[in-house]
Parts: structure tokens; C-alpha cells; sequence
């Protein structure tokens, strides 16, 4: 039984609609952001808003790619969890920025605070932020480029392909379970 290309894909007008409600949302975002930005009389907290936004971004969306690979390993069909490989290779471009922003903005909020760079939730977040981004850039994207490279190849159901989904999903959960860690670190603050 054929499928129809067309389901699930967005016809013309609708596609041009989302198209403007996307930009009209992010022009509200915008807006508001500057608005309270400028409304703000500290750099400190300006630099918050910026680093806690860039982390809902990075960390939420990975733990939601975590979650979506948990579920799709369920599935029969490899075709699911080789989709949430290709949705997190393209993750990564909104991924590494976020990731440079968070660091930027809490190095930016520390000089500003006038923080104690000897903190241990200070130094905590500064090393496992570095071990996160070890994982994410030096492990995780060049995988993640592999497989989708070798599904091109060998097709989904090859056993090579999904051999090279596991080391990728070990590694993903890790990532997760460091940056979940971090968000409590940072709430916390824990003072040893």
C-alpha cells in the first residue's frame, strides 16, 4: 500500500501562514525581550535573562531529544529513533550556540556580580559545562554526522547502522543527566 507524499506535509497557504505567525511570534519575543531589557537597571540580571533563556533552549531541548530516543527505542521500527538522529543533528546548530551563550553570560554575570570564582556551584557548572560541551561537540555531533552518513549508505536497517545508535544514546543520556545537574547546581548553589 502506498503512502501519500502529501500527509502530514503543510499545504501552500498553510505553509505561507505559519510561515507568518512564526515571524510575527518571534517579533513579539524580540520586542518584549528588548523592552525588558532596557527596562532593567542591572547588567547582572540582563545577562540572566539571556543565560537562563539560552539554557531553557539547550537543555530542554535536549532532554526532550533524550526523551523522544527513549520512546522511539521502543518502537519496532528503526526508522523512528534514526528520525530523532537526524532532528538531533540539526538540534545541534541551536545546541552549541546556547551552550556558548550560557558560558558567556555566566562569566559576564560573575564579573559583574563581583562572584567568588572559588565558589564550588561556580566551579562545578564551569567544569561540567566543559565536559558537557566535550561530549556534545567532540563526541556527539561528528556521531551523529557518522550515522546519518551511513544510513545514507547502507540504509536503516542495516545492522552497522543500528550498531552506531547505541554508543550515540549512551553518550546523549549522560549529557542530559550532567546538564540536569548543572540546572540544580545553579539553583542550589550548594556551598561544600
Amino acid at each position: 500500500m502506498a503512502t501519500d507524499p502529501q500527509i502530514g506535509a503543510l499545504s501552500e497557504p498553510n505553509r505561507r501562514a505559519s510561515k507568518t505567525i512564526t515571524l510575527a511570534a518571534a517579533a513579539l519575543l524580540l520586542l518584549g525581550a528588548l523592552v525588558f531589557l532596557l527596562e532593567s537597571d542591572s547588567w547582572y540580571l540582563a545577562f540572566k535573562a539571556v543565560h537562563v533563556v539560552a539554557a531553557v533552549l539547550w537543555v530542554g531541548g535536549g532532554t526532550l531529544l533524550a526523551v523522544l530516543a527513549i520512546t522511539a527505542e521502543r518502537d519496532p521500527d528503526p526508522a523512528r529513533l534514526l528520525g530523532v538522529a537526524r532532528q538531533a543533528e540539526w538540534a545541534a546548530r541551536i545546541f552549541i550556540p546556547a551552550s556558548f551563550t550560557v558560558l558567556g553570560m555566566g562569566i559576564a554575570m560573575t564579573i559583574n556580580g563581583d562572584l567568588d570564582w572559588g565558589q564550588f556551584w561556580l566551579v562545578f557548572g564551569l567544569v561540567a559545562w566543559t565536559i558537557s560541551t566535550a561530549i556534545g561537540v567532540g563526541f556527539l555531533t561528528p556521531r551523529i554526522k557518522q550515522l546519518n552518513a551511513l544510513i545514507q549508505e547502507r540504509g536503516e536497517r542495516d545492522p552497522a547502522v543500528q550498531a552506531a545508535v547505541q554508543p550515540i544514546l549512551l553518550a546523549a543520556r549522560i549529557d542530559i543527566a550532567l546538564l540536569l545537574l548543572i540546572v540544580i547546581d545553579m539553583t542550589l548553589k550548594p556551598s561544600f
